[in-house]
Formats: structure tokens, C-alpha cells, sequence
């Protein structure tokens, strides 16, 4: 405490200096009482001419205070203001700042002599009572956090849900099927919402009711080339187009007897063009539908890979037959040895099996179907002769590489294209299948007609 407090005199004793600026007699390191200091201020002030300064509340109020208009005087000669003057008024205001920095410091010095009576042993009580509080209250809430670890895990069964760290990999790896976001940082219920939640917000928006009101038209769908085929009068450019049916082969490969079908060139292969490729498509659906409509036997042969469902479909649909593998040489025109062990039946026009036994003659009969449609005709060189010696017509698509001249009914577009391919397919068979249901629907009305003429002709009876 001792050096404490002469370390305190120190600052004081710079403060007692004279109003010319020299410091007081005395190399002793003693305090100098702020009676003596006023007494040598005011005296100093007091031989240069100034009157004696005004208390320091006063001073103040009087700076604080608006000043006044001063009341017109009579006019009289100024006497010119001296060098004494001048340095009586700077000395006056440095007086006025030295006195109150004076009575600061002995303020300053009272607290410090309380705090220097104050018992060292008083204060570290103190300390140790506030350590003992906040301990306190960090065993209260560990003490809540251990029940609510217990409460989580008997009614919930676990509490890492709760009390895991979402910013860790590994917890958030846990929390994903609880939290589809673990590092959203979530807003207080009174705050607004954060960026990442406005965003997440519109997200869920746009995927519940964004899509409210709107429709989409005219867009292709490849999957419902086969489920849902297009009618061939329904059929537009825009379709083959999206389906790649306009795209030929490299124009090294380029047959001269392909020219009509060509449109143009682009980047080294031909572009077919669509508006040959879609009279030739409805001049052949027009064709299949009339020999479905007439009972006819329609064979679909597709040996490339990626064809077996489409020719399998669009058979399906008209009753017909299909070939998805290996062309066997000689089925049409050998017939007779290839189909020793097919079995035949008899059906009516309306594709049902009568029942009837065949003869002889009529199992050992050479079958060949009505219509052969080709999908990869250039691949079939085989069975193109075959059906041509048997005067069986064919349809075919026809590529930039080849022959149309070996197809009753070319269909110029691409043949390597497996969605040009089923779109293509489809059309024929659902050519195909409503050529049939009008052969169908006649025979039953048919039938109808003549069971009420029967009906009559028992009635007059």
C-alpha cells in the first residue's frame, strides 16, 4: 500500500505549477495541499492586472448560458489593447483548466483511499462468492440437460436426434431422414426468415402449387410411341422430327436412287426430308388398314436389336405375326418343309378359332402372309427375294444407304434410330388394328342383320 500511494502523489505534484509556467520551489517528493496551489494561482493573476476568477459552477453556468445582446453604449475611444492584456487573458483560461483537472484528481484520490482501506481479504471473499455462484449454475444446467437426455430416451428411445451436433458429417448423415436439411441454420420464430429459407420455401412452392393452371402441349413423349400409338392422320413433322427419323447416313454411303428422299446436306450426312417421309408413312398405313379390314395376314419382321418389342407390339395389336431373330431362308417359298411341325387352325373373320378339323391337304397347303413389313430391309436381302418371287408386298423403311427399289411401299427416314423405329411401328399397327375392328364391327353387324331377319321370318311363321 505504500507504493500505492506515493505512486499516487506523483501526478499531483505536476499539477501545482505557477502561472508563468515554472514549477514550484521544492525537489522534496511531499503533496502539495490545493488550498496553497489556489492561493499562488490567484495571487500570480492578480499582479498582472485581472480581476479575481469566478468559481468553476459559475464559470460553467455562464458557458452554458446564452449569451445576451449587449445594450448600445455611447460611443468612446478604445484605448488600444496591450501585449499585458493579451497575456493576461491566455494565462487566466490556463488557471481555470489547471483548477478543474485539480479538483478531478482530488475526487479521484478519495476513491482511491477507500479502495486502499478496503481489506485485501473482503475482496477475495467477494471473488470467491461469485465463482461459487456461477459454478453453481453450470451444475443446474448440466443437472437439466442429464433429465432431458433420460426424458428423450424412455418416452422416444433415443436422444442423439436431438442433442447431435447437425453440423458435424456424421450427425448429419444420422439426421436425414428426420431433417432433409441438417445445415439450415434456422431463424427464431419472431425474426425473419434467412436467405436459405426463403429459398427452400420457393423450392417447396414451385414443386406443390407453381405448377397450378399450366398445361403442356405439343411435347413428345417417346415411352407412349408403343402404349399409346398416334393415329397416321394425327401424325405431324414435328413428331419425326423429335424422334430423329430426319437424320441419314454419312454422305459416302449415299445411293443415287435415294435422291427424291434427300432434303439436303449438314455436316457430311444427308437430311431426309420429312414431308416424303410422312405421304410415304400415310400411303402405307393406308395400305396395312386395308388388308387388316379385308382378314389378311400381316407379318412385322424386325431382326436388329432394339426392335423385338416393336414388332412384337404393333403384331399384337392386328392379330399378326412377327419375326425378331434370324430370317430362316425358304419360309415363304419352301414353306412346305419348314412348316412340317406348325400347327394350323381355322379361324372366322372375326379371328376366332372355329374348331374345325383341317384335312390332309388343306395342313400340307403353302401359307404365305398378305403383307411383309420390313424395318431393316437392307439387313433382310433374303427374305426381300423371297417375298418378291412370291409376289407378297412389302414395306419398308428406307435409309440414304438403300434400295428403295426392292419395297412396294418405301417409308424414307432413319432406320438406326430406335425412337424413329417405334413411332414408325406404332403407326402401322394402329393402321393395322383399326382396320380390324371395322372388319370386326361389319361382321357383327352382319350377324345382327341376319339374326333379325330370322327373327322376322319365325314371327310371319
Amino acid at each position: 500500500m505504500y507504493l500505492l500511494r506515493n505512486s499516487l502523489k506523483t501526478p499531483t505534484r505536476s499539477l501545482a505549477v505557477r502561472a508563468s509556467g515554472s514549477p514550484l520551489q521544492g525537489s522534496k517528493r511531499s503533496f502539495i495541499k490545493p488550498s496553497l496551489a489556489r492561493f499562488n494561482e490567484v495571487k500570480e493573476a492578480s499582479k498582472v492586472g485581472l480581476q479575481e476568477p469566478i468559481a468553476e459552477t459559475k464559470a460553467d453556468a455562464t458557458a452554458a448560458a446564452p449569451k445576451k445582446t449587449p445594450e448600445p453604449q455611447q460611443e468612446s475611444v478604445k484605448e488600444p489593447v496591450q501585449e499585458e492584456t493579451t497575456t493576461a487573458i491566455s494565462d487566466s483560461n490556463e488557471i481555470a483548466f489547471l483548477r478543474k483537472i485539480n479538483d478531478e484528481s482530488i475526487q479521484f484520490m478519495q476513491e482511491i483511499s477507500q479502495l486502499s482501506e478496503t481489506r485485501s481479504n473482503e475482496i477475495v471473499s467477494q471473488i470467491q462468492q461469485q465463482q461459487k455462484e456461477a459454478k453453481a449454475n453450470d451444475d443446474k444446467l448440466n443437472k437439466l440437460n442429464v433429465e432431458l437426455e433420460k426424458f428423450f430416451e424412455d418416452y422416444i428411445g433415443t436422444s442423439e436426434k436431438f442433442t447431435g451436433n447437425y453440423g458435424d458429417a456424421g450427425a448429419a448423415g444420422m439426421g436425414e431422414q428426420y431433417n432433409p436439411y441438417p445445415y439450415l441454420k434456422k431463424s427464431a420464430r419472431n425474426d425473419p426468415y434467412t436467405e436459405q429459407e426463403l429459398y427452400i420455401r420457393r423450392v417447396h412452392h414451385s414443386k406443390t402449387s407453381g405448377a397450378l393452371g399450366s398445361k403442356t402441349q405439343d411435347t413428345y413423349r417417346p415411352f407412349a410411341d408403343l402404349a399409346h400409338p398416334v393415329n397416321y392422320k394425327e401424325l405431324t413433322i414435328e413428331k419425326l422430327m423429335a424422334s430423329g427419323a430426319h437424320l441419314g447416313h454419312s454422305t459416302a454411303l449415299f445411293r443415287a436412287s435415294t435422291q427424291p428422299y434427300i432434303y439436303g446436306e449438314y455436316r457430311g450426312i444427308h437430311i431426309i426430308d420429312l414431308e416424303k417421309t410422312l405421304s410415304h408413312l400415310k400411303r402405307a398405313s393406308k395400305v396395312i388398314e386395308g388388308i387388316a379390314e379385308k382378314g389378311g395376314v400381316i407379318l412385322f419382321l424386325g431382326t436388329r436389336e432394339g426392335q423385338q418389342r416393336a414388332v412384337e407390339s404393333a403384331a399384337r395389336r392386328c392379330k399378326g405375326y412377327y419375326v425378331s431373330h434370324k430370317w430362316i431362308p425358304g419360309t415363304i417359298t419352301n414353306s412346305t418343309e419348314i412348316s412340317k411341325n406348325w400347327t394350323r387352325r381355322e379361324v372366322d373373320l372375326k379371328d376366332e378359332a372355329t374348331g374345325r378339323e383341317l384335312t390332309e391337304h388343306e395342313n400340307s397347303t403353302n401359307i404365305k402372309p398378305d403383307l411383309i413389313v420390313f424395318l431393316n430391309p437392307t439387313e433382310n436381302r433374303t427374305a426381300l427375294k423371297e417375298a418378291a418371287d412370291a409376289r407378297v408386298p412389302t414395306v419398308g423403311i428406307i435409309d440414304t444407304d438403300s434400295e428403295p427399289s426392292l419395297v412396294t411401299y418405301p417409308i424414307p427416314a432413319n432406320d438406326d434410330s430406335v425412337r424413329a423405329i417405334n413411332l414408325i411401328c406404332g403407326v402401322l399397327g394402329k393402321a393395322a388394328q383399326i382396320g380390324r375392328e371395322r372388319r370386326i364391327a361389319r361382321v357383327n353387324e352382319y350377324i345382327e342383320s341376319l339374326q333379325h331377319v330370322s327373327t322376322k321370318d319365325t314371327a310371319s311363321a
